[in-house]
């Protein structure tokens, strides 16, 4: 089906059959849009919890609690946050630096979700084979959506 159809399919139920949605294509096809809309109409049909966090801004929350005593919070304390998520999204996977620092939090967190079956929509760029191998093997198991077209967004 449609990617408004798969998105529509993994609200649908809660929790979802599948519990990753990945929504793959060019810049400016609507992805982020659909991501905002299935936390919209998983609250309004179930009362989960969403969380929205662009991935370049979640990792620059992580790297804050590095600095010492001026920190605010822990990485351990991020991940409890992001954890009472009944669904998360992570949006823009592949725009950030890639660093060994990034790639292990992003593995990490996408990791934890899906031993515990917890719904979780990313939106990327990059296709399902270019993403890194140990996100690939965990997104894999999910449902994919790619929405290809020109860049709406009149940039």
């Amino acid at each position: 089906g449609s990617p408004r159809q798969k998105v529509a399919t993994f609200t649908a139920s809660w929790p979802p059959a599948k519990s990753s949605l990945l929504l793959e294509g060019d810049p400016g096809t609507g992805k982020t849009h659909l991501a905002v809309g299935a936390i919209f109409d998983a609250w309004i049909r179930h009362g989960t919890h969403g969380l929205f966090w662009p991935v370049i801004d979640l990792l620059e929350r992580y790297r804050r609690t590095m600095s010492g005593d001026r920190a605010q919070e822990t990485s351990e304390q991020i991940d409890a946050a992001l954890a009472k998520a009944d669904l998360l999204v992570l949006d823009d996977l592949g725009a950030q630096r890639d660093t060994d620092y990034a790639g292990e939090r992003l593995f990490s967190l996408i990791d934890a979700r899906y031993s515990r079956q917890q719904a979780t929509i990313i939106t990327t760029n990059l296709t399902l084979m270019q993403l890194p191998d140990r996100i690939n093997s965990r997104l894999k198991h999910g449902e994919l959506a790619v929405l290809r077209g020109e860049d709406h967004r009149g940039l």
